[in-house]
């Protein structure tokens, strides 16, 4: 059985809402200033990995699978996909997995982990559904030490991201605190970006960012500052990516001792 976790499906309600802004100890912690991202980027987010779920789903069409849904829009949109009937939908979080003991296969999680406050207890719950001989598969970006601090910090803030997650070391150090070993790490880098950027409809976020700072003024009044923040944070995630700001990794876990 396969279980996925992406981006919005499953992520747990670590942030609170204040004063329409999005709060996470953490980020009182180190100071970073709250945001929030407007809904249509949420669901916008949501959609894409609906699709990259579902074609998950379609390669291992022989074999069940389960999703963890946090919202009610998550259910409608997987149930009436041609392969719907192949899932299982189940309401909870990555940190609260509705799930028995030895049950799933492989987990896989893409690019949400940084938006987790309890990433042990994440990690744990994980481990908790795997079957002994199961594995776990992650996708994750991490700040490499050409990231400055207030880079990092304004990353965090707009992108409600918890500045922790972005270390490797921490990282690896819960990974092995939940019982994982890690059997290998894929070192993608700035590999799938070229790879679009090399295609005529790849990606532009250099200049989409170069516009929304000429017209700043214009796109502020027009959208609003916490709007601008979130899409331009979304283009520098990307730029970052290119130039070793960030580091794109997958790690492919065992259960230790196994």
């Amino acid at each position: 059985m396969l279980a996925a976790v992406c981006h919005d499906l499953g992520k747990p309600a670590t942030t609170v809402e204040v004063e329409g802004r999005v709060r996470s100890p953490s980020h009182d912690a180190q100071g970073v200033a709250a945001t929030r991202s407007p809904d249509w980027l949420r669901y916008l987010l949501q959609a894409f990995n609906y699709a990259v779920f579902m074609a998950l789903v379609w390669y291992f069409a022989t074999r069940p699978a389960i999703t963890l849904i946090d919202d009610d829009e998550a259910v409608i949109t997987i149930a009436g996909h041609d392969h719907g009937g192949l899932v299982e939908l189940h309401q909870g979080t990555i940190n609260q997995i509705p799930v028995d003991d030895d049950r799933v296969d492989i987990v896989f999680s893409r690019d949400m982990l940084t938006h987790v406050e309890d990433l042990d207890g994440a990690l744990s719950e994980c481990r908790r559904v795997l079957t002994p001989g199961g594995s776990m598969l992650i996708h994750q970006v991490f700040g490499t030490p050409l990231l400055e601090p207030l880079e990092r910090a304004r990353l965090c803030a707009d992108l409600a991201t918890v500045p922790d997650r972005l270390s490797i070391e921490l990282f690896e150090d819960s990974v092995r605190r939940a019982g994982f070993a890690i059997r290998a790490i894929d070192r993608i880098g700035s590999e799938w970006l070229e790879s679009l950027l090399e295609r005529e409809d790849g990606e532009k976020r250099l200049l989409r960012a170069a516009h929304l700072w000429r017209a700043e003024h214009e796109m502020i009044a027009e959208l609003g500052v916490i709007p601008f923040r979130v899409i331009q944070a979304n283009n520098l995630w990307t730029i970052y990516r290119m130039i070793g700001k960030l580091e794109e990794r997958v790690y492919s876990l065992t259960l230790a001792g196994t």
